[in-house]
């Protein structure tokens, strides 16, 4: 999917690399080289966990690799451990690390206790539902929507949102754009949906893998933004990820607060080892420029949103 998407011609292989006395794989160039955040700037790429040892020789077997497993001087975004909640909320903490919440299931006895230690936005979910159903109509949820007009419908709305919140828009990169078409031609995405009839309300893309759901890009029509129709399609892929008894429900890095609201542990994501020279310079030089062209843009208002869009995509 990478090959497709952002290196065409080329042949990208999944490789093991040691790094701090730990196993990690990694993408890696025909020459070798591990694709690092400055090859592949790609805010959809987003941590690295390291393998068991066992793990990573059956990888480079299968791969048909050398069973020696190279080094590696550094991860730029890798996972450090696990906290809970209660012990994130110390600040020593969150002043090392940026956070990657999650909601284990185990520590969960049952899908209603769930929903009591969460009462006020459960209730004030019901409220939306409910409001909806009585202005509008009767909601539909599906957990795996393979109709044609959901993703382009969901990096509309998504790039609408970018652009409302003076972020980068994400998907006005071609590139992005054609990651999440191959992988969704590929059928490796759970694209879930929320309708009324045959018209989307909200629509949610992530993936499943090794008991594991994955909440990667969240959308939903702004027009009905009073019914909270992305809250509810999140409340129902919560409810089907613990009936179907997956291990974790996985919110991926970011401090948004709505994470929080579910979240009983978090992965605890920094780098890993030391960048070389060219790596260091590379990240000055890209910081100096992203300062520089806030401070030239920002001084014409207009051009203000294109600014952030073309610094942060640096």
């Amino acid at each position: 999917m990478l090959q497709t998407a952002y290196f065409p011609g080329q042949i990208i292989k999944p490789m093991v690399f040691e790094l701090n006395e730990q196993y990690w794989q990694v993408p890696t160039l025909q020459t070798g080289e591990p694709v690092s955040d400055f090859l592949l700037p790609s805010q959809f790429i987003d941590f690295y966990e390291p393998v068991a040892r066992d793990a990573a020789a059956l990888m480079q077997g299968e791969a048909g690799l050398s069973p020696t497993i190279p080094s590696l001087s550094y991860l730029p975004r890798a996972c450090h451990g696990l906290a809970t909640v209660e012990a994130w909320q110390q600040q020593e903490l969150q002043n090392r690390y940026e956070p990657a919440p999650i909601v284990q299931w185990g520590a969960i006895a049952s899908w209603e206790e769930f929903a009591a230690q969460r009462k006020r936005i459960f209730v004030n979910t019901r409220r939306c539902r409910r409001k909806l159903e009585r202005e509008v109509g009767q909601p539909s949820f599906t957990f795996q929507d393979e109709r044609g007009d959901v993703l382009a419908t969901a990096m509309a709305w998504k790039s609408k949102q970018y652009r409302a919140t003076g972020e980068a828009d994400a998907f006005a990169n071609a590139q992005h754009v054609k990651l999440f078409e191959t992988l969704a031609a590929q059928k490796r995405l759970q694209v879930s949906t929320m309708r009324l009839g045959d018209q989307l309300l909200a629509v949610h893309i992530g993936f499943v893998s090794q008991g594991r759901f994955s909440s990667w890009v969240a959308s939903y029509d702004s027009d009905y933004h009073c019914y909270a129709p992305g809250r509810q399609l999140l409340h129902y892929l919560l409810q089907e990820s613990f009936e179907l008894g997956h291990q974790e429900f996985d919110f991926l890095r970011g401090n948004e607060a709505y994470k929080w609201k579910y979240a009983t542990h978090t992965r605890l994501i920094a780098e890993l080892g030391h960048p070389d020279f060219s790596i260091r310079a590379k990240r000055q030089l890209k910081e100096a420029l992203k300062v520089s062209l806030l401070d030239f843009f920002n001084a014409v208002p207009q051009a203000k949103t294109l600014a952030k869009t073309v610094a942060l995509r640096m």
